[in-house]
């Protein structure tokens, strides 16, 4: 204790501290929120995970036209090793020793103390304008699919079915997360098995051309841009875990299981039906979204190659369903989650409301669903594709940033599944999808003169935004409650040098004794022999200012 200097220590009363605190401070106590059932095991979860990242092999066509069968087989296995594991696994460390609906939001707002009013506004919005942008798409995604076989449909009868597809998705996802993951597993196997009757049948066709396996375009004429932006496609998707990782059973190795299934399973559904595809038909060069349709036509056997192409148009419809079912419930959470930091009373209480019957955040469901079919039945989202990658890219390197910022910051956390070691691991594994998310970003908003206007309109947006609610909104956002025990946690193995130095700080006069109930910050200065303990107790005073 000699050899200790401690500066004044600063004591807050808890009841100024309501009316006080400043604009960048964080609140320690955690706001109290309804405990959700935990319903999901590995199955269901897998199942929500597939059809919100993967949903079969629907749209994989591009990667085979972009730069050949070869490279991009070997291009596929090495993005899904270095990119999308990483991002996967990230997400189940921070999953399980921060499980919340809020998922990014409470992630970042843990990690980017004391600057998380703007950063938690900042990402919010992101995510927010860009999971609205995303699941617009799926049902006019599914008026596509359904046009292939039901030309020439009435303006108002496509409006009608957008209507229908989203409010089934909204009542469905009301219900509750229990069905939607049922219905996860059941459309998975309904947006499987057309791939897998079309690869069993087409490896042993007398049409194949296995040498077609070997091909590839001249290096001038590969199309990395788009090779890219369907290879990103991969891990879109993949942070939804984090928000609805509060009804996981088990979390700890539900969620990390969970991800390396999707791992191996997003690999072969895409490699083996463009594989099998690339054998079958020599013109690759010209596939684009939706060959698998007239490419399973080519097989020799006449009832499987008339068949087979209508099991894949069922399977399109299921697939685009099955997309905005699990995404709309993922969205849905997150802006519920942001609500449940107490942004503002009103809107917590209102738009932040529970299904007592069902336990699921009905009114964010809703005005997600009003959102979605709004921007579905009065936008043409061709453009909004770019811009829509661009947010996700952005959302991503915000995982990647707070899973590092949390390692560095509280390495003492329990971390329930533990992703790389060290802090040295942990920037290591994060860094290629950090360097592939930058990439994406930059192409995702060049990609046309509409995505560099409208993506820098709508950044500008957020960052006036975020700007304004830092320095005019004063507010305090709550920490993840396993963050305040693991901090009171900390501070409290030096409750004997806290209680001597406020005796000696009292008889000094220096500061004045308050009540019991009073918190404290404090800092330290120590020689280099306390480095340790200095540090110790310096992140936990940061962290509660």
């Amino acid at each position: 204790m000699n050899d200790l200097q401690y500066s004044k220590p600063n004591i807050i009363d808890n009841q100024k501290e309501e009316t006080t605190a400043d604009h960048h401070s964080v609140e320690i106590n955690t706001i109290q929120t309804d405990v959700k059932p935990k319903v999901l095991g590995t199955m269901k979860l897998t199942g929500i995970l597939f059809i919100s990242v993967v949903g079969g092999a629907y749209g994989a066509e591009p990667l085979v036209q972009s730069v050949g069968p070869l490279v991009s087989t070997i291009i596929m296995i090495c993005s899904s090793l270095l990119v999308m594991l990483p991002i996967c696994l990230i997400t189940a460390e921070l999953s399980s020793s921060l499980p919340s609906n809020g998922g990014l939001v409470d992630w970042v707002t843990s990690s980017m103390s004391p600057y998380s009013n703007f950063f938690t506004m900042f990402i919010t919005i992101i995510s927010l304008i860009g999971a609205t942008i995303d699941n617009a798409v799926y049902p006019t995604l599914f008026i596509g699919y359904l046009t292939e076989k039901v030309p020439n449909l009435d303006q108002w009868a496509i409006v009608l079915i957008k209507f229908g597809v989203t409010s089934v998705a909204t009542v469905l996802n009301v219900i509750g997360v229990d069905i939607i993951g049922k219905m996860s597993v059941l459309f998975t196997l309904f947006v499987l098995s057309p791939f897998v009757i079309f690869c069993c049948v087409g490896v042993f066709d007398s049409n194949a051309h296995w040498d077609n396996l070997i091909e590839t375009l001249p290096f001038k004429e590969m199309n990395w841009s788009l090779l890219i932006s369907v290879l990103f496609w991969n891990i879109n998707g993949v942070d939804g875990c984090g928000n609805i990782s509060e009804e996981v059973k088990n979390v700890e190795k539900t969620v990390p299981r969970s991800m390396f299934l999707l791992v191996i399973m997003t690999v072969l559904t895409y490699i083996i039906p463009c594989s099998v595809g690339t054998i079958l038909d020599d013109n690759w060069a010209k596939w684009q979204e939706g060959s698998f349709v007239s490419i399973s036509e080519k097989i020799s056997i006449g009832w499987i190659a008339k068949s087979l192409p209508w099991l894949m148009f069922i399977g399109g419809l299921i697939s685009s369903l099955g997309f905005l079912l699990t995404l709309l419930c993922t969205a849905s959470r997150l802006f519920h989650g942001f609500i449940q930091l107490d942004f503002h009373k009103l809107i917590t209480k209102y738009v932040g409301h529970v299904n007592k019957k069902f336990n699921t955040p009905e009114v964010s469901i809703i005005l997600q669903g009003v959102l979605i079919f709004i921007l579905s039945a009065s936008m043409n989202f061709d453009e909004l594709v770019g811009v829509d990658s661009a947010f996700y890219a952005i959302r991503v390197l915000f995982i990647c940033i707070a899973y590092i910022l949390l390692r560095y910051r509280y390495p003492n956390l329990h971390r329930p599944y533990k992703f790389g070691c060290n802090l040295t691991l942990a920037v290591l594994y994060a860094t290629p999808t950090i360097i592939f998310c930058a990439s994406c970003c930059v192409l995702g908003l060049l990609s046309s003169t509409l995505t560099v206007i409208l993506g820098g309109v709508l950044l500008n947006i957020v960052m006036i935004s975020s700007v304004i609610f830092y320095w005019f909104y004063p507010h305090e956002f709550k920490l993840h409650e396993n963050l305040v025990v693991h901090i009171k946690g900390t501070v409290s193995g030096y409750a004997d040098e806290i209680t001597k130095i406020k005796e000696e700080n009292r008889k000094s006069g220096t500061v004045a004794i308050m009540d019991s109930s009073a918190s404290y910050s404090m800092t330290t200065e120590s020689d280099s022999n306390n480095s340790s303990y200095q540090e110790q107790l310096s992140m936990s005073s940061d962290s509660m200012k």
